[in-house]
């Protein structure tokens, strides 16, 4: 009954703070549309600043419990074949619906980018799994989709200036 209560705290928890922001923007959209586009280079790096320091506090969490080489060549190949997988994944999902080249792109890079900090905060919350041995692999993760992140998205802006 303890799993089951933490799991649903946990679980609420985790779409509120989906959701919250994601309405908070929205609306703030809908309603100061002119003074969002003025911001676009502010929050855009913000956005880099804050990328910058997660990856800083995952390879701090991966390198205490191990090596970040030991955790690279324990997990690397899986994370990296995880990442590509969930990206061409996304890609082909926004094929499928027939979307733009622009927008399938972006569910591409959210579907390989999304995961890494969910994976830390499943293994280490106290009321789940609370070991940080098991958030070596999202650490890892963590890594490889903000490398593999920036390089789909510098790809992709070539791509699409050309065509």
């Amino acid at each position: 009954m303890i799993l089951k209560q933490s799991t649903m705290i946990f679980a609420v928890s985790l779409a509120w703070s989906i959701v919250t922001p994601l309405d908070s923007l929205s609306f703030l959209k809908n309603k100061f549309p002119e003074f969002c586009k003025r911001s676009e280079p502010v929050i855009k790096w913000f956005s880099i600043i804050f990328i910058i320091i997660a990856l800083a506090a995952m390879l701090k969490l991966v390198s205490e419990k191990e090596p970040i080489l030991v955790a690279l060549k324990a997990v690397g190949f899986a994370v990296i074949l995880l990442n590509i997988i969930s990206m061409i994944s996304g890609y082909q999902f926004g094929r499928m619906f027939k979307m733009d080249e622009k927008r399938k792109i972006t569910i591409g890079i959210e579907t390989g980018i999304q995961n890494g900090v969910l994976g830390i905060t499943i293994a280490t919350a106290p009321n789940l799994l609370d070991n940080a041995l098991f958030a070596i692999p999202s650490g890892v993760y963590g890594l490889v989709m903000c490398i593999s992140g920036i390089f789909v998205i510098n790809f992709s802006k070539k791509k699409l200036s050309k065509g």
